[in-house]
């Protein structure tokens, strides 16, 4: 049986070739021992035998540019039809398929290997044979393997760059491909710092003789056979690769400035884990590479004990601290291979109440607390009666004595041990003695700081400096005093809520509220169309957006986020321009100036549809501005002079240069284009361009262009490509010599005489070399910081360079040729930096780790508990001003009772349900990982059983079915989360309802007399089909929106079809509008005037792909 095993394994390894090394350890008759052998070669040798697989490399086509070397190192010899070279130094280190190569050798047919210290070809091998070929001699990259020849043409190598970022460029230039006609030019690059490979082409010549070719392009292993290559299955701009067929017939050209690459996988690394401590159950984010996107492919253990893992990307896995889990390392196991964190995970044993003695007491009283988890030394308890902390005077791991402290009010008592708080489940009862404050009542209720304030009630010092007056926790300066009323100024910085009066040490605490009016300080944008983003700043809003109402001159708008300064809004449909109020608890506040509502221009016509130069046109719409020079009329990009306006009439006159194209209007900032072309009539005498050579070329590059009725005079011919005035050197009646002109682009030529305009049918292709990133510093930063960008074949001009970082655009400050100086963006994140030049870009070798300001959440204690609970929120980047940060509990605003840039103690507030938790600091919101548990004792609580259906789009009909309803359906509060919908029926058992506007996926929730009953499943709003919201190759616009006539769909991009099908559905999911339309240059209009006002979803068909939009009717 062992011998059998033995066998089996063997021949397998001896196929995979790590025999080859195992072999020639050591021969051991004995069975036993070669057994024992062989189980220690499969351990040591699996995970090589995984790594050295070039099937896992990571395949990817795009473009780029061909850049002929210049001072390399030419291989003269090799200029004949069959040549190899050996031993050529690569320049550095290059890491493939986990091993190291320094060497290389050359055929002139079209491909290199990799040795360590030397290579071994011995003949040019021209019979290309990607799983087989060249046995011994591997591992083969090669570009295009076939009988290449170079009688004219050259073979040259180059090692550039700096140590740790160079690359070496092998260069086959202008080869023959089984033929005597240049047909090809050939580059392959090897990269030191991120183990990538390139291959780069370049046509010569027009077409190709031979049907003989029959090329192999890919890159192989050490080993042969399947899975020990990557094969290219055809040469086209986006081709497949497979690690178990290979193409050997390839037999035609990639296109000029195809690169195929090939980048080694991300290792198995782990770089950081969150929270860094938690309890069993914590949900922790883990973050590295290499991982498996099937969950169950990956094993997460804490400090051994193997956890549940809950979903997987290349780059996360997300899982729960396990049942028996204790403080230590974090693993992290993929197909054998395992790596372990830097750092322990702290498992935190939190601790418990299980009860205190006595239930009630006077200030300074004695009180025992029981439980479990405490710490022994007294001094790191903190014990917390309704928030306010006590002196612990002895303690144990199981017992707590504590002092009632000053101040002291009846609630909860929590305490906090070792990062983690547990709240009682009952209260302790303050008792007050006969001569305690008592607070009856307080005049005014409302107003703004500063007001003078009467507070009535008994027992009060009439020494006034002896009563501590506080707004809400805000501490009040008392004026005048006696026993049953006192004077006082609302503080700076107070907020809505309870007033407080100690005296003695013993504290009341009115019934109501004290109430701040709201006040407007500013909005921005100060003008802006429906649906714009609006932000109000002010103060004493409400943190519940729902409890401000916000109106545009009188049009009720809807809230989207809110804290106590600043309100986030969108202009409703219906505003017009006027005043901005703002309307809490009662009181209203109204902005000093106007906000400006903006229409957006229309063109419903123009007349005539052609005419000459300096011809008068007028063009008829809506919303233009009367004042003629706040219009600007272009006609195919030329500027027209508007001579005449009014709102819905302007006279133009077409102006010198323009050509037959669309007009464009652009009013308010808004820019809007006619639905047909105008033409322009040119006279027999004006110039046209029949062509130009050559097609394409870099700045500097002269182009002779070809035509009749150009001027013999150069001045007086304006020639632009794509815009950019071009120098004219030379000049006859039928050609002009001109120079590419520097900043220039891709695009048409137009050459001006007499005020005439003519118009190349084809682009001419504007050709830069590719800019490189060697370095950047600082390597890591806040958003805001200043980062300097070095390379090469940067643009001098700011403008014309694009850096991100990891994909979000960042300012330029300055730029050379050589360095750039940009600041990190808001809304960047840790990646690379990229450098985009003339089309063309650039990416840096390393990350840039962006240093997060956003808020987090790592934990939070206890996990559950029911109104006015404790809870203690920890993280980081929260405001140490209290008022700065916002809670909610599943959406629900809660007060906060202190703040410090690491923890926020708050309390559940009325009417919480169960789920995640929310701090909102500057507009940035960060969500618990898990879910607060909101319990309810109530035996008449409502339930949510079950809701039908799961799923639907704004205004879907949905039955509820659950307990404890009321057969009133007005007191019933059906939310979906957060979003209010209307009740249209009601039994105790069921409730039919719909979907609200703005509702988002998430949790339903009904609230019946204070109790609130949460679904067990997310309800599903909107896009429900999961359609994507672009084209996967193409940026797809429309505009403008929200519409008032027609609407614009404009393409930017590849797409796979002209032909475009659009369906419009109502609120309710019902197809009010279909049609079927044919792009012209990347553009149609969607006619939608018989629609009615209102939100829309529209769905659009091109080709095989389909796209969902929201659209919204004026």
């Amino acid at each position: 049986m062992v011998n059998n095993t033995f066998d089996k394994v063997y021949k397998s390894l001896i196929a995979s070739g790590v025999m080859t090394t195992i072999q020639t350890l050591i021969t051991i008759q004995n069975m036993k021992k070669r057994y024992i052998l062989l189980l220690w070669a499969i351990v040591c040798c699996t995970g090589i035998l995984h790594a050295q697989k070039v099937m896992n490399y990571k395949f990817r086509a795009y473009q780029g540019t061909f850049t002929p070397l210049v001072n390399a190192t030419s291989l003269l010899d090799f200029s004949t039809g069959s040549a190899y070279g050996n031993n050529y130094s690569i320049g550095f280190p290059f890491k493939y398929a986990s091993k190291t190569y320094d060497k290389f050798a050359i055929s002139t047919d079209g491909f290199i290997t990799l040795g360590q210290g030397s290579t071994h070809l011995t003949s040019s091998s021209w019979d290309n044979n990607l799983r087989n070929g060249l046995k011994g001699k591997r591992p083969i990259i090669a570009p295009l393997w076939d009988d290449l020849s170079l009688y004219n043409g050259l073979v040259s190598y180059k090692t550039e760059g700096i140590v740790g970022n160079r690359t070496l460029t092998v260069e086959w230039l202008k080869a023959y491909w089984y033929n005597r006609i240049i047909t090809i030019s050939v580059q392959v690059k090897l990269y030191e710092a991120s183990g990538k490979i390139e291959f780069i082409y370049r046509r010569e010549g027009s077409y190709l003789h031979s049907n003989y070719r029959g090329a192999s392009i890919g890159i192989t292993g050490e080993n042969t056979g399947i899975q020990s290559f990557l094969s290219l299955q055809d040469v086209s701009t986006s081709p497949t690769v497979s690690s178990t067929n290979e193409n050997g017939g390839l037999n035609s050209r990639p296109a000029t400035g195809q690169v195929y690459a090939f980048a080694p996988p991300p290792p198995l690394a782990i770089t950081s884990f969150s929270p860094v401590r938690g309890r069993v159950g914590t949900n922790v984010t883990i973050k590295g590479s290499g991982f498996s996107t099937t969950a169950t492919n990956n094993e997460v253990k804490f400090n051994g004990i193997k956890a549940t893992i809950t979903s997987a990307t290349p780059t996360e896995l997300k899982a729960r601290v396990p049942v028996g889990a204790t403080t230590g390392k974090v693993s992290v196991t993929v197909k054998s291979e395992t790596v372990t964190s830097n750092n322990n995970f702290t498992v935190v044993v939190p601790p418990s109440i299980t009860s205190f003695t006595p239930a009630q007491g006077a200030i300074r009283s004695l009180v025992i607390i029981k439980g479990a988890n405490f710490n022994p030394v007294a001094a790191n308890n903190t014990v917390k009666f309704n928030g306010k902390t006590a002196t612990v005077n002895a303690a144990s791991a199981t017992e707590l004595q504590v002092s009632v402290p000053v101040g002291a009010t009846t609630g909860k008592i929590t305490v906090t041990a070792n990062g983690e708080t547990i709240t009682s489940a009952t209260n302790f009862t303050v008792v007050l003695s006969a001569n305690a404050p008592r607070i009856t009542s307080f005049t005014p209720t409302s107003g703004p700081e500063g007001t003078n304030v009467t507070i009535n009630g008994a027992n009060f010092s009439a020494t006034a400096a002896n009563n501590t007056v506080k707004f809400n926790g805000k501490t009040a300066t008392v004026t005048a005093a006696t026993t049953t009323a006192l004077q006082v100024k609302v503080p700076t910085g107070a907020t809505t809520g309870k007033i407080t009066v100690e005296v003695n040490d013993e504290t009341a605490v009115s019934t109501n509220n004290f109430i701040l009016p709201p006040t407007i300080t500013s909005f921005t944008p100060a003008r802006g169309l429906v649906g714009t983003n609006m932000i109000i700043r002010g103060k004493n809003f409400s943190t519940t957006a729902a409890n401000n109402t916000v109106k545009f001159n009188g049009k009720a708008a809807t809230v989207i986020s809110s804290t106590t300064t600043a309100l986030q809004v969108k202009v409703p449909t219906g505003a017009t321009t006027g005043k901005v109020s703002v309307e809490v608890n009662g009181k209203t506040a109204t902005s000093a100036t106007d906000f400006t509502v903006i229409f957006p221009p229309t063109i419903t016509s123009f007349t005539p549809d052609k005419g000459a130069i300096r011809s008068k046109v007028t063009i008829k719409g809506a919303h233009f501005s009367p004042t003629a020079a706040n219009n600007t009329v272009k006609l195919n990009g030329k500027t027209a002079i508007v001579t005449a306006a009014t709102p819905t009439e302007l006279q133009v006159t077409v102006p010198v240069g323009a050509t037959t194209g669309k007009i464009t209007l652009t009013v308010n900032g808004i820019t809007i284009r006619s639905a047909t072309n105008f033409s322009v009539i040119l006279s027999a005498n004006a110039p046209q361009i029949s062509g130009f050579t050559p097609s394409q070329g870099s700045v500097g590059t002269k182009v002779t262009i070809r035509g009749r009725n150009f001027s013999t005079i150069t001045a007086k011919n304006t020639v632009t490509f794509n815009g950019r005035v071009a120098t004219v050197t030379a000049a006859t009646a039928t050609t002009l010599e001109v120079t590419v002109p520097s900043r220039a682009s891709t695009g048409k030529i137009t050459v001006e005489v007499n005020d005439e305009t003519a118009l190349s049918t084809g682009d001419f292709t504007v050709t830069y070399p590719a800019p490189t990133i060697t370095r950047f510093t600082p390597d890591k930063g806040k958003k805001g910081a200043y980062v300097t960008i070095e390379g090469t074949n940067f643009s001098s001009t700011r403008q014309d360079n694009t850096v991100k970082f990891n994909g979000i655009e960042a300012t330029i400050d300055y730029a050379t040729g050589t360095r750039i100086r940009a600041t990190v963006p808001r809304g960047a994140t840790t990646g690379k930096i990229t450098v985009e030049v003339y089309g063309q870009t650039a990416t840096s070798a390393t990350d840039f780790t962006v240093i997060s300001t956003d808020p987090t959440i790592t934990s939070f204690t206890p996990e559950r508990g029911g109104k006015g609970t404790t809870v203690t929120i920890t993280g980081t980047n929260f405001s140490s001003t209290r008022l700065y940060n916002t809670v909610k509990f599943n959406g629900r605003s809660a007060t906060i009772i202190s703040a410090t840039p690491t923890e926020i103690k708050t309390s559940v507030p009325s009417r919480a349900t169960t789920g995640k938790i929310t701090v909102r600091v500057n507009f940035k919101t960060a969500t618990s990982a898990t879910d607060f548990i909101v319990n309810s004792s109530s035996p008449t609580a409502p339930t949510i059983t079950s809701f039908t259906p799961s799923q639907g789009g704004e205004g879907t009909n949905v039955t509820i079915t659950g307990t404890n309803f009321s057969s009133n359906p007005l007191g019933n509060l059906v939310e979906f989360n957060g979003m209010p919908a209307i009740v249209t029926s009601a039994t105790p058992t069921e409730i039919k309802t719909s979907v609200p506007l703005l509702a988002t996926t998430g949790k339903i929730t009904v609230t019946v007399n204070f109790e609130t009953a949460t679904s067990a499943t997310d309800f599903t709003v909107g896009d429900v089909t999961g359609l994507p919201q672009n084209l996967k190759e193409a940026q797809l616009l429309l505009f403008p929106n929200p519409f008032v006539a027609n609407m614009t769909m404009e393409v930017k991009g590849k797409v796979s079809s002209n032909q475009v099908k659009v369906v419009v559905f109502n609120n309710k999911g019902k197809a009010v509008l279909a049609a079927k339309r044919t792009l012209e240059n990347g553009r149609l209009v969607l006619p939608m005037k018989e629609l009615s006002s209102g939100n829309y979803l529209v769905k659009i068909y091109i080709g095989k792909e389909t796209v969902l939009r929201r659209i919204v009717k004026l």
